[in-house]
């Protein structure tokens, strides 16, 4: 028979192997089971997460309270950007295609409806989405940080493609077409956020920089005053490396620099001021039919690549203050032929893959990928659809607003 209640042995005693109980107020003691789980130092947590891929840490976000802490930390932004510029970058293209908008309310006004599509380097399609503007975009910056920018003649949006954000900043007061413009990521103790440049060109020699800054409390257009030095290539490509927007100078038969040797166009998003380079030594213009020179940014660095129709050739600028060049890099157009299926005519390089991995554009629906460690032309991705725009990017966290 069993005992009676009151002098039954304890549960434990009748399981020795069994943990021992504790007490809600014995846990509470310990910090590292009051939760009831397992407790991990923030480091550690931040080096696991950040390997996992933003629909992970969105979903993430929503377990816990201290998992929402760590994923939303500017620290933690740093860590995940640096981790994903590791892994293959995905691409954003902008569609040839275009349609217009028209509201009900006032059937004269209407929006023009620019369409996007974001894929992996496969081809597979990861997620499309539409942008409704009064203007065309002209123009996808490259890539800072998991951002690009989209532009049009008046107007500039921030977007995170990974993270589904799109914010459109205020028009400029200057209330004119810019001339160029460009963006990059600035980290001080006054200010953690995006600032983006404005160059507009005046009635006169005069050509006027605004700058805003996406963060704070005091998110406004200023008018800088030092003025652009010199004029830029209107709708080109900036750069963003340095910690500086990089732009080619506007070099034409009615338009000259200041010195024969200069060729790009700086200023440096910390110290707001203007600063010219120097092109290469041995880099030589050219007019040849198909050949084109402009700017990308390698591995943090900003770099020329020269294409031409039987070289890629690619400096590196090692010393921005005194306007040291290395050659990188020559690729012999020949070598393509063995995988495109069509003329090898290559429109420009984007980015810097894993592993050395080159990616050029190829028309408006082909990519190609090229291995600097094998020194060949792996393949190619023939697109099911036509692009005007492209830019290739990595997942990041960042938000577009404050």
């Amino acid at each position: 028979m069993h005992p009676p209640p009151s002098k039954r042995p304890h549960l434990i005693q009748e399981r020795p192997w069994a943990a021992p109980v504790r007490t809600a107020a014995a846990a509470n003691k310990n910090p590292r089971t009051a939760t009831g789980g397992l407790f991990l130092p923030q480091q550690i947590m931040i080096a696991i997460m950040a390997k996992l891929s933003v629909k992970a840490l969105t979903r993430f976000k929503c377990v816990s309270k201290s998992f929402h802490k760590v994923i939303t930390s500017p620290r933690f932004h740093r860590v995940h950007s640096t981790q994903q510029t590791q892994q293959y970058p995905a691409f954003l293209f902008k569609l040839c295609n275009t349609a217009f908008h028209r509201r009900q309310i006032d059937p004269l006004s209407f929006k023009l409806v620019s369409y996007f599509s974001m894929t992996d380097m496969g081809g597979s399609i990861l997620y499309k989405f539409d942008v409704q503007l009064p203007e065309p975009i002209r123009l996808v910056l490259p890539c800072c940080l998991g951002v690009v920018c989209f532009a049009t003649e008046m107007r500039l949006l921030l977007c995170n493609p990974s993270i589904h954000q799109l914010h459109e900043l205020p028009v400029c007061p200057r209330g004119v077409p810019m001339m160029a413009c460009g963006f990059g990521y600035v980290d001080t103790d006054d200010v953690k956020g995006f600032k983006v440049v404005e160059l507009i060109a005046c009635l006169g020699p005069k050509i006027e920089c605004w700058v805003y800054t996406a963060a704070g409390k005091n998110q406004s257009w200023r008018l800088m005053d030092q003025g652009c030095p010199c004029l830029v290539q209107e709708y080109g490509y900036p750069v963003f490396a340095n910690e500086t927007i990089y732009w080619k100078i506007r070099r034409t038969a009615d338009v000259r620099p200041a010195r024969e040797d200069d060729f790009i166009l700086g200023f440096n998003l910390y110290e707001e001021k203007f600063r010219v380079l120097t092109h290469p030594v041995d880099w030589t213009n050219t007019t040849a039919f198909g050949s084109y020179t402009h700017l990308v940014e390698i591995s943090g660095k900003l770099s020329m690549v020269q294409i031409s129709a039987s070289w890629v050739s690619i400096w590196c600028l090692i010393d921005p203050r005194n306007c040291l060049w290395s050659n990188q890099k020559r690729i012999a157009m020949s070598s393509m032929g063995r995988v495109v299926s069509r003329p090898p005519v290559v429109a420009e390089m984007k980015h810097y893959g894993r592993n050395g991995m080159i990616i050029f554009s190829s028309g408006e629906d082909v990519v190609m990928y090229y291995d600097q460690r094998q020194g060949r032309f792996l393949g190619q991705l023939k697109l099911s659809f036509f692009a005007s725009e492209f830019t290739a990017y990595f997942e990041g966290l960042y938000p577009v607003r404050s």
